[in-house]
């Protein structure tokens, strides 16, 4: 009686396999672990570009002055003295707590210009920096607000 040989891996084929996949998976953790501390970083940066975009929205909508001002946990945000409905308020938008605080995420620190006002033409009248850093990597962006009212973010 004939014997068959079986068909399958063998013991060394099984190590190479495993050993290229360790080197591989060696090579490519650095940049994984990199690309995830920016990504995160940058998603809490886009956060607070939307916060701002927000404000800006609202003073195009309202036709007058909206600032928004930053403070422990986000952002609070005013109407200008130029309102016709509740000068000088709080601003209420959808997204707001009950205190009328946008809340930026948990772990994130906020720091750099306290306060940006924009016009009811969409333009803002002064350039701050937003600093936002991710407390979990030490990450850190900049949302910069320019002249136009244009919000962009850099690291």
């Amino acid at each position: 009686m004939r014997r068959r040989r079986e068909a399958g891996f063998g013991l060394i084929e099984l190590v190479i396999t495993v050993g290229v996949i360790v080197i591989i998976t060696t090579l490519a953790l650095p940049s994984f672990l990199r690309y995830l501390r920016t990504a995160e970083a940058q998603a809490d940066a886009r956060e607070v570009a939307a916060i701002l975009n927000r404000v800006r929205q609202q003073a195009i909508k309202e036709n007058c002055d909206m600032t928004a001002n930053r403070s422990t946990g986000g952002f609070t945000a005013t109407k200008g003295a130029n309102c016709a409905s509740g000068a000088g308020g709080a601003l209420t938008i959808t997204g707001m707590t009950s205190a009328g605080l946008y809340k930026t995420s948990q772990g994130v620190t906020l720091s750099g210009s306290t306060s940006v006002t924009f016009t009811r033409l969409g333009s803002a009248t002064s350039n701050p920096t937003f600093t936002i850093t991710s407390t979990k990597y030490s990450t850190t962006m900049r949302v910069i607000v320019d002249l136009s009212g244009r919000i962009t973010i850099a690291q």
